[in-house]
């Protein structure tokens, strides 16, 4: 069976962190989320992590607050970490948000917190055929999801979940800033280029704009016990020097690759894409990640303050390889209005290329 592909076209969030209400018209396959600091551009990618299973949904809300600094264990053991991502100006805790892989049909999907007091024995015959919930000692608070118009009940507690998504669960297919080298890239390397040799080459290949004496990228599970890491080995070195002890640009990149990789068909959200990258390394890099989506079909949402990336982004677009993906861009700029309300602007590229060329401010 065919993978399905997950693709957004339309996408609407309300009520989502300091997010009022903010839409995304002609998404494209490639979209720059630009604004001005504390504007919401993360806050958007976050709410891109949207997914309409809620196992996997409320998993990802989990995953966000350990981004943040909590722990996993404390993140699903307090109800209180899914209130930060409600609305402070709303008191209630509902999240909507509208979405459309196609251009025919929206779908509408409502996450929210309820209390448990009042719920008629159809919710609690709900709740109890979606979850393990022990309905003698029901919870004060539960979830209650619609989705086009019909309800379901799930516990905060995603490990008495009857339907879990196991292939996907334990990835979040978002980038943030500042992330450096982590086990998980072992992981991925392991899942997406390890066993096939034309793809490791490949992978190689597209890391020599940095230094073209990488030669090999292993996973050695010797040097540090119990605790396999990656090694880079170089043509001009005999032995092989460890990921981790390499600069944040070229942990940046090999992440960038692999996490594109990864994500196939569906999307990937990147928190300031030039993160640990030198400007003169820039063009390079946009050129490969590019190559690396455009071949995998993986649809980006990137975010960005630096003035030369987008200068560097424009002029890749321009050269003949990638002129006729042009028409895959969107650039969103987030800005507040005199009422303190998130709106945006879009751009194609265009309207884009437009801006960079005439020197006019479009990062919020």
């Amino acid at each position: 069976m065919e993978k399905e592909i997950k693709h957004l076209k339309y996408f609407k969030v309300e009520c989502f962190k300091g997010l009022e209400s903010v839409e995304l018209n002609d998404i494209a396959q490639f979209n720059i989320v630009l604004g001005d600091n504390n504007v919401g551009k993360t806050s958007v990618l976050e709410a891109l992590l949207f997914d309409e299973h809620p196992f996997t949904l409320l998993r990802r809300f989990y995953s966000m607050m350990s981004f943040k600094g909590l722990s996993s264990n404390e993140a699903k053991d307090y109800y209180n970490s899914l209130e930060f991502f409600f609305s402070n100006e709303k008191d209630d805790k509902v999240i909507t948000y509208t979405v459309s892989y196609n251009q025919l049909q929206k779908n509408e999907f409502q996450f929210s917190i309820v209390d448990t007091n009042g719920m008629t024995e159809e919710n609690i015959d709900n709740l109890k055929n979606n979850t393990l919930v022990d309905l003698s000692q029901l919870p004060n608070t539960i979830v209650l999801i619609k989705l086009n118009g019909m309800t379901n009940f799930y516990t905060t507690d995603i490990n008495l979940y009857r339907q879990k998504k196991s292939a996907e669960i334990s990835y979040q297919p978002f980038i943030k800033s500042g992330l450096s080298y982590d086990n998980d890239l072992v992981q991925f390397f392991s899942s997406t280029v390890n066993n096939d040799l034309k793809l490791r080459k490949e992978f190689i290949s597209n890391l020599h704009f940095l230094s073209d004496e990488i030669a090999e990228i292993t996973i050695d599970s010797t040097t540090v016990p119990n605790n396999p890491i990656l090694m880079v080995l170089f043509n001009n070195n005999k032995r092989p020097i460890p990921l981790f002890m390499m600069g944040n640009g070229t942990i940046r990149m090999v992440r960038l690759i692999l996490e594109i990789m990864m994500c196939k068909d569906n999307r990937l959200m990147i928190d300031e894409i030039d993160d640990g990258l030198h400007f003169s390394k820039m063009k390079k890099a946009w050129g490969i990640v590019l190559e690396v989506a455009k071949k995998y079909n993986t649809q980006l949402f990137i975010t960005t303050h630096n003035s030369e990336c987008l200068k560097m982004f424009k002029e890749v677009l321009e050269d003949e390889r990638f002129e006729k993906i042009q028409k895959d861009v969107m650039v969103y700029n987030l800005f507040k209005n005199s009422e303190n309300k998130v709106l945006n602007v879009d751009y194609s590229f265009k309207e884009f290329e437009n801006a960079i060329e005439n020197n006019i401010e479009i990062r919020g």
